[in-house]
């Protein structure tokens, strides 16, 4: 009695989680950059079960199975839309990143709508500067233009500095279009210059995939109502 309800209840839980990571990605459909995140389930195994009361605590022994709910961070790039920004730039090898500096450390993005301040320091739509090769903020002269190995070239035609690509693994989401993780040089990494990467989600799949985690989210409710209510008559027939 006590397994069934357990289970019902962490499927319930772990479909709950399912839909508002859906509801979420399906917002960011339009948002640059934006990577989806993939609902999970699998089972797991609690080291037991306690119930506790006027005796105190009382072990009912180990549960045999629940579920657990979690996420994956879909990588693929969303599809790179020119722009008419000359320093907008949009990562086309697999798996690159741009390296930006942030309060909080070195941070990753595949949001390459870069502009430049009065200072001529390249910054995000946020504010944050973009890293160059070697790690420094960039600084460039009015007028620059990203090329398709990341280069900036000045008006002059002069080489003023190069955007650092990198490979970043199993990034993590911080916020803001931005990812942590460890990361390499990208040898070999391009961009499409005058470009920014859209969003990875696909409206029509986490449509169809918010219904079927809705419908299941219903099943699991009824259930766990059908469990607690077989719970409530053994205890008035014992009881």
């Amino acid at each position: 009695m006590l397994t069934g309800l357990y289970a019902a209840g962490s499927g319930l839980a772990a479909a709950y989680r399912g839909e508002q990571v859906l509801a979420h990605d399906t917002a960011n459909t339009e948002t640059p950059g934006f990577e989806a995140l993939v609902p999970m389930e699998a089972p797991w195994r609690p080291a037991g079960v306690v119930a506790t009361g006027p005796g105190g605590a009382v072990p009912l022994g180990r549960v045999p199975w629940g579920v657990a709910g979690g996420t994956a961070l879909d990588t693929v790039a969303g599809a790179p839309r020119q722009t008419q920004d000359a320093l907008a730039a949009a990562p086309v090898t697999p798996n690159t990143y741009f390296a930006v500096q942030t309060p909080a450390g070195v941070r990753y993005t595949r949001v390459g709508a870069f502009t430049r301040t009065a200072a001529g320091v390249v910054v995000t739509p946020s504010g944050l500067p973009v890293l160059g090769v070697g790690g420094r903020p960039l600084t460039v002269p009015a007028g620059t233009r990203v090329q398709a190995d990341g280069s900036l070239v000045a008006a002059s035609g002069r080489v003023v500095g190069h955007l650092a690509l990198y490979t970043v693994a199993a990034p993590r989401p911080a916020g803001q279009g931005l990812y942590a993780g460890a990361a390499v040089v990208a040898a070999g990494g391009r961009v499409l210059p005058a470009a920014v990467v859209g969003s990875n989600v696909s409206l029509s799949v986490t449509t169809a995939d918010l219904i079927a985690s809705q419908r299941t989210l219903q099943a699991d409710a009824q259930a766990v109502q059908a469990e607690n209510t077989a719970a409530q008559q053994v205890e008035t027939q014992v009881g």
